[in-house]
């Protein structure tokens, strides 16, 4: 419960000043063609930060390793008043709890948040992940911790609100409904290394995401004061991107920055090895 609490916490601070002066709208958009360009920068956002703390030590156990923690992170989108966005801000796409398993240099993990709404705005996460560690195959003397890894994750956003409908000349017409649904999923592929400093834990990352997005929103159009016509608009969008990542550990905690197809990401996380 505890725990819950403080991700709970974490997601009101990051979505309350994400939204606070911000206003996203997909109402005037009658079709995914249309709104797709305008798509591009939360797009980025959150696929740039859906895999954020996935792996942050690239050795792989020879005997049983357990881990389990807790993460957050964000990562940046341009402002863009086509959709509202009238200041730059971030996404909190990543969040939730995490635990992996490893043996015979292999390590697994899965990330979980559940579905919960605070503010209007929802979120939830599920993923999972496989890496295996290289090092063995490089006979080098104290050379780094070396592994390739495979994440598949998912996340969910939506936004329950209402906006105001206004004719061609500025007068409102009425107000809709005009909730705003997001499903984000990715497959990243890729490679990490990772160094032993005394206390602190160094690592790079590299990997090429394969994302795609489902959008569902509510096209509103107006004949007359008091006439409004709302329509469901869907669609997927392809996301594809490279992610390059860099972070340390020392102590269980944990953090990371990053950038992928131009958009910025950090995390920040806790976990315990056994």
């Amino acid at each position: 419960m505890r725990i819950l609490s403080v991700l709970l916490l974490a997601l009101t601070l990051f979505t309350g000043p994400l939204f606070a002066q911000s206003d996203l709208d997909f109402t005037t958009f009658s079709d995914l063609d249309k709104l797709s360009e305008q798509m591009d920068g939360i797009n980025n956002a959150a696929h740039a930060s859906m895999n954020v703390l996935d792996w942050t030590d690239a050795s792989g156990p020879t005997l049983f390793r357990i881990s389990a923690g807790i993460f957050v992170g964000a990562g940046s989108f341009p402002a863009n008043e086509a959709v509202g966005l009238t200041e730059d801000g971030y996404l909190p796409a990543g969040l939730g709890l995490q635990a992996g398993f490893g043996t015979m240099g292999f390590e697994a993990y899965a990330r979980f948040f559940p579905e919960t709404e605070v503010q209007g705005l929802s979120l939830q996460v599920l993923g999972f992940g496989l890496k295996y560690e290289l090092s063995d195959l490089i006979p080098i003397p104290a050379f780094p911790a070396l592994a390739v890894f495979a994440d598949y994750n998912t996340m969910g956003f939506a936004i329950n609100d209402s906006r105001d409908v206004y004719l061609d000349n500025g007068e409102k017409a009425g107000t809709v409904d005009s909730g705003i649904d997001l499903k984000f999923s990715t497959v990243n592929i890729g490679a990490m290394i990772s160094y032993d400093l005394l206390l602190v834990r160094v690592y790079g990352k590299i990997a090429y995401d394969m994302g795609t997005t489902d959008v569902s929103w509510v096209y509103a159009t107006a004949t007359q004061v008091g006439q409004v016509n709302a329509s469901e608009q869907s669609g997927t969008l392809d996301s594809n991107g490279l992610r390059l990542a860099v972070g340390a550990s020392i102590f269980g905690i944990k953090a990371e920055i990053g950038t992928r197809s131009g958009s910025t990401f950090a995390g920040l996380g806790y976990g315990l090895t056994f």
